[in-house]
C-alpha cells in the first residue's frame, strides 16, 4: 500500500461516495433524458414518414376507387344500354317511321323517344336509320325535337354499322368507346361516345332499320374524378387499349383522341417531366366475350345476357383498358406536405412526450438503485470505521491497524523506511488505582487528543491496547523520526490532565522508536518494544531508539 493510501478517514470516504452517487445519478438522468429526446425525434420521424407514405397510399387507393366506380358505372351502361334498345326496339311506331308515316305520328314517336331518353338520362341522342343509312329521326337530350342531321355524324354512325354490320345483324352490337366525327381528322377536342345498335322492323329489307342510342362515354370518368379531393390537381387522363393504335385524353376539362405513335413521346417527355403519373389496369370482359365475372356479380342483367343460349348482343369490349392519371408532381409534394404540416405536432408532441416520460422513469429507477447503493456503501464504510475505530479514545483500534497498514498488499516493500513510535503511559495502573478507572479513560481520551494534535497530517495513531499507542510515521530520516518522538513525549508531558473531580494528574508516557527495513513491520515493531522497554528501564519519560 502506497503511503498515501494509510490515511484513516472514512468520514470522508463517506461523503465521497455520496458525491459521486450524486454525480452518477444526475450523469445518469441526462444521458436517459437525452436518449429519450433522440428516440423520441428518431421515432416522431418514422412515424411521419410512414403516415406521410400511407396519406400518398390513400390517396392513390381512393384514385384508383374513383376509376373503378366509373369504370363499373362504364360497364353498367354497356348492358344496361343493350337492355334498353332492346326495350325500344319494341315500340312499334318504329316501322311507321320507315314507312313514310304522316307527321303527326312521327311527332308523337319523336314524343315517345323523347320521353324514354330522358327517363334514362344517360344517353345524349337516340337515332333511327333506315337500311340505307338514312336519319329517319333523331332525338337529343335537352328537348330538341328537330334537330339537323350533320353528314359527319352520320358518317361516323354509318362507319360503325358497316363495321359490324355482320354482329349487328346478329340481333344487336355495343361498341367500345369510339370518337365522334371518326371520320374526320380534327386536332381539337373530341367527345368519347359509345353506341348500342339494334336493328328492327319486318323481314323485308325495306321495312327494317336501325335503332342508335348514343351515349358520351367520358361522362363517365369525369362525373367520378369530379368527386375526388385530387380533381384540382389531375392535369390529364388516358384511357387506352391494347389492340387499338388510338388512345383518349381528358386534359383540362376537353377530350382529345390521340394516337400511340404520335404522342408516345410527348407521354413520356418533358411535358410530363414533372407530373406524377399513376397506371391502373381494368379488366373488361374474358376472352369469350363475356364480363369478367366481378361485375356480373353486381347486377343480374349480366347474366341474363351473357347467360343466354344464343348471345343476343355483341359487345366490342377490349379485354382490359388501362388508365393513366397525370398529377402535377409539385402539387401533390405539396398535399403531402400540408398533411405532414397538420399531423407534425401531435404525432412529435405523442413520441417525444412518450418516450421522455419513459426516459424519466429508467433515470428515476437508476438515481434510486445508485442511492441505494451509495447508501449500502457508507452503511459498509461506518460500520467498517465503527469496527476499526477504538470505542473510547476514537483512534484507529489495532483491529483496523492490521487491516489496513499489515493487509498482504500492505506488508513487506511498501511500508520499508517508515518509523514506528511504541508509547506506553508511565505508571498508568497507579493512576486507575488512585483516582479511579473513569479518571483513567479520561485520561487516555485526553492522551489521544494530544497526540493527534502533534502528529503529521499523513501518520496513523493507534490504540494498541490499553495504555499503549502506536503511531506510524511517514517516510522521514532517523533525526526527524526522533525529533517528532520527543515532541510527542515532551507535549504529553506538558499538558495538564484533569480528572472529573478537577484534580490534576501528571502523565508522562516512555516512547521506543524503530525504522521498518527490510524484515518487515513485524520485526520492526518487536524492535521498538524492546526499545520502549529499556525507556522503562532507563528511568521512564525518554525516547529511545531501536539499536
Amino acid at each position: 500500500m502506497r503511503v498515501s493510501a494509510l490515511s484513516y478517514n472514512n468520514v470522508s470516504q463517506v461523503k465521497k461516495i455520496n458525491a459521486s452517487a450524486r454525480r452518477e445519478a444526475l450523469r445518469v438522468m441526462v444521458i436517459c433524458v437525452l436518449l429519450s429526446l433522440v428516440m423520441g425525434h428518431a421515432g416522431a420521424a418514422l412515424d411521419l414518414g410512414q403516415q406521410r407514405s400511407e396519406f400518398a397510399k390513400d390517396l392513390t387507393n381512393d384514385l384508383g376507387d374513383s376509376l373503378l366506380d366509373s369504370h363499373t358505372a362504364y360497364l353498367d351502361f354497356v348492358y344496361g344500354a343493350a337492355m334498353d334498345a332492346q326495350t325500344l326496339g319494341q315500340v312499334g311506331q318504329l316501322k311507321n317511321l320507315l314507312l313514310g308515316a304522316e307527321d303527326k305520328a312521327r311527332q308523337d314517336l319523336e314524343q315517345t323517344l323523347q320521353a324514354l331518353l330522358e327517363r334514362y338520362g344517360r344517353y345524349s341522342s337516340i337515332w333511327v336509320l333506315d337500311s340505307a343509312m338514312r336519319a329517319v329521326a333523331k332525338i337529343e337530350a335537352g328537348g330538341a325535337r328537330s334537330v339537323a342531321y350533320s353528314d359527319v355524324e352520320l358518317s361516323a354512325l354509318e362507319s360503325v354499322i358497316r363495321t359490324r354490320q355482320q354482329d349487328i345483324s346478329r340481333d344487336g352490337y355495343v361498341s367500345a368507346i369510339v370518337p365522334r366525327h371518326i371520320d374526320r381528322a380534327e386536332t381539337g377536342p373530341r367527345q368519347p361516345e359509345s353506341y348500342a345498335v339494334l336493328p328492327f322492323g319486318g323481314p323485308l329489307r325495306e321495312s327494317q332499320g336501325f335503332l342508335v342510342l348514343v351515349a358520351d362515354s367520358g361522362t363517365f370518368v369525369e362525373l367520378h374524378l369530379k368527386r375526388l379531393g385530387l380533381y384540382p390537381l389531375i392535369r390529364g387522363v388516358e384511357l387506352r387499349f391494347d389492340s387499338v393504335d388510338q388512345y383518349w385524353r381528358f386534359d383540362h376539362g376537353e377530350w382529345f383522341l390521340r394516337s400511340k405513335v404520335g404522342d408516345e413521346g410527348e407521354s413520356n417527355g418533358d411535358k410530363y417531366e414533372k407530373q406524377r403519373i399513376f397506371e391502373f389496369e381494368q379488366e373488361q370482359v374474358n376472352l369469350s366475350g363475356d364480363l369478367i365475372g366481378e361485375w356480373k356479380e353486381r347486377r343480374s342483367v349480366y347474366n341474363q345476357m351473357d347467360g343466354s343460349p344464343h348471345k343476343a348482343i355483341w359487345f366490342d369490349l377490349n379485354p382490359t383498358i388501362d388508365i393513366r392519371v397525370f398529377i402535377s408532381d409539385a402539387q401533390w409534394q405539396s398535399l403531402l406536405d400540408d398533411h405532414y404540416d397538420k399531423t407534425f405536432w401531435q404525432t412529435y408532441i405523442i413520441h417525444v412526450v412518450g418516450a421522455l416520460a419513459i426516459g424519466l422513469g429508467v433515470s428515476a429507477l437508476a438515481f434510486i438503485y445508485i442511492i441505494k447503493r451509495a447508501a449500502n456503501r457508507a452503511k459498509y464504510f461506518a460500520e467498517r470505521r465503527r469496527a476499526e475505530t477504538d470505542h473510547l479514545t476514537g483512534a484507529m483500534s489495532r483491529h483496523g491497524f492490521e487491516r489496513l497498514a499489515l493487509s498482504p498488499r500492505s506488508r513487506g516493500p511498501t511500508l520499508k523506511g517508515r518509523a514506528i513510535c511504541f508509547i506506553d503511559v508511565d505508571h498508568f495502573k497507579r493512576v486507575n488505582d488512585t483516582y479511579g478507572h473513569c479518571a483513567g479513560d479520561c485520561v487516555l481520551v485526553e492522551i489521544v487528543k494530544v497526540l493527534s494534535e502533534q502528529k503529521r497530517s499523513d501518520d496513523l495513531l493507534v490504540r494498541w491496547g490499553g495504555e499503549e499507542f502506536l503511531v506510524l510515521l511517514g517516510l522521514a530520516d532517523l533525526g526527524v523520526v526522533r525529533e517528532i518522538a520527543e515532541r510527542l513525549r515532551s507535549s504529553i508531558e506538558e499538558e495538564e490532565f484533569l480528572t472529573k473531580d478537577q484534580l490534576a494528574v501528571a502523565i508522562t508516557v516512555s516512547v521506543g522508536v524503530a525504522i521498518i527495513g527490510d524484515d518487515g513491520f513485524n520485526s520492526a515493531l518487536a524492535s521498538a518494544d524492546e526499545a520502549l522497554y529499556r525507556a522503562k528501564r532507563g528511568g521512564r519519560n525518554q525516547v529511545q531508539l531501536s539499536i
